[in-house]
């Protein structure tokens, strides 16, 4: 037991020791991700838009805004993938889970989808850490493989990732 006690002792004065370096850099990272919301908030609004402009049954932003499951797993990912460019660990992939067990669609925090993006209907739609989407992807997007596998590289213009949907990257 008294082994037990010193090894614990080590440990929290271990532990005490970093406490000043890990506030000072929990600080930093905080400010770097308040510092990036203006520009978060934009990308948000281009997502809107493509919904809203894309999808002929949106009644309005706000609709788009408040009920597209679509609408909130991005914004889930915009915010995920704010953290994970940061080098936070876990929080992002929590972010991003939650989401897709609220939405059925999965995107990786370290997936890079560009501005004006847009998921309709998309309860199967998986979307991994490799894969890179360019921005204004706004219509029906209808060349997927026979599995359903996107190309890991899906390139700007007028696109909407669709229901069972995969982006998955791949190393080649």
């Amino acid at each position: 037991m008294k082994n037990l006690e010193k090894n614990f002792a080590q440990y929290f004065q271990s532990v005490t020791a970093l406490e000043p370096k890990l506030k000072t850099e929990a600080k930093k990272l905080t400010e770097s991700f308040f510092d990036g919301l203006p520009k978060l908030a934009e990308i948000l609004d281009l997502d809107v838009q493509a919904a809203f402009q894309g999808d002929p049954a949106a009644f309005s932003r706000e609709e788009v805004i408040i009920t597209y499951p679509g609408f909130y797993a991005i914004a889930a990912y915009r915010v995920a993938h704010a953290l994970h460019v940061l080098g936070v660990q876990e929080i992002p992939r929590i972010i991003t889970e939650h989401a897709h067990s609220k939405t059925g669609i999965d995107i990786h925090p370290g997936a890079q989808i560009g501005h004006h993006f847009c998921i309709d209907h998309g309860t199967g739609v998986v979307i991994g850490e490799t894969a890179r989407i360019g921005m204004g992807l706004v219509a029906a997007l209808r060349q997927v493989h026979a599995r359903g596998v996107l190309h890991r590289d899906i390139k700007p213009g007028n696109v909407l990732v669709e229901a069972r949907a995969e982006a998955e990257g791949t190393n080649g």
